[in-house]
């Protein structure tokens, strides 16, 4: 099944023309490249940037990823700590983010995260047999020589919430923290008949966020795993030496005779063709 597809004519039935027009077009135009040893790559030049897109909440969950790891990486007298914060499950989105949220404030100013420096967070929704359940993932950052009381976190949020549990954990090294901070919508748990209250409840509410003092901005810390420039070789790391456009809105992908063939005898299969 294809949910992006799938959203995008929930969208037109709720009236969000404009929305579904952008998801539509999200990544159907780019370029295609190749570089001096015939590898070649495509990168779309379109996106919508939403968190109901499947192909746009992956990127952003790496974006988001990796600032974090990279803030991290560049104040390492911090400690981090991961924290996998449940609710019980239930039939209404919105009530249960509420739910989620209002628990994680009295958590944050009541108790024993105030000693922390903050953190990120980040909602993550899925949908299982008991209903809507949305957790939270938080990397707590703490100055050095503080330290956090775990079994007083974990009773709070058990009080918080109704005896729901708090999973916590030492994040050590920075793969840890690209490990525990990658998690995005899982849009394949949740059943068409209930897209709508996941579209109508999510947009334009914020799913990741700081807290404290830690005020991470992912356009300055997030550094790419791989180049940023989309016309380096993901491959061999040289600068493209050609390239063609190609377009699969409203219709096939249209390129050139001479792209396809380039694509035709490469060495390396296309890669980044979101």
């Amino acid at each position: 099944m294809d949910y992006k597809l799938l959203i995008v004519d929930q969208l037109r039935r709720l009236s969000f023309d404009s929305l579904a027009d952008r998801l539509a077009r999200c990544g159907t135009v780019g370029l295609f490249y190749k570089c001096p040893d015939h590898h070649t790559w495509a990168s779309s030049t379109v996106s919508c940037s939403r968190s109901i897109c499947p192909v746009c909440a992956a990127k952003k969950s790496v974006s988001w990823s990796n600032a974090i790891a990279n803030f991290c990486e560049a104040h390492p007298t911090l400690r981090a700590f991961g924290l996998t914060l449940t609710i019980p499950s239930s039939p209404s989105l919105a009530a249960a983010l509420d739910t989620l949220r209002v628990a994680f404030r009295q958590l944050r100013h009541y108790g024993e995260l105030k000693r922390s420096m903050g953190g990120v967070y980040t909602i993550e929704i899925t949908w299982g047999s008991a209903g809507w359940h949305p957790h939270l993932h938080v990397v707590v950052l703490c100055a050095p020589g503080t330290f956090l009381d775990i079994v007083s976190i974990r009773d709070q949020w058990s009080k918080n919430t109704g005896g729901r549990q708090c999973h916590i954990s030492r994040l050590k090294t920075i793969s840890d923290i690209r490990e525990f901070t990658k998690y995005s919508m899982k849009l394949s748990t949740v059943p068409d008949s209930h897209l709508e209250e996941l579209i109508t409840t999510t947009t334009g509410s914020k799913l990741r966020c700081t807290f404290g003092e830690i005020r991470i901005s992912v356009a300055e810390w997030n550094h790419a795993i791989t180049p940023t420039d989309s016309s380096i070789c993901p491959v061999c790391g040289q600068h493209a030496v050609s390239y063609s456009t190609f377009s699969t809105w409203d219709g096939p992908a249209t390129v050139s005779t001479a792209v396809w063939e380039t694509i035709a005898h490469a060495k390396k299969p296309i890669q980044g063709l979101a």
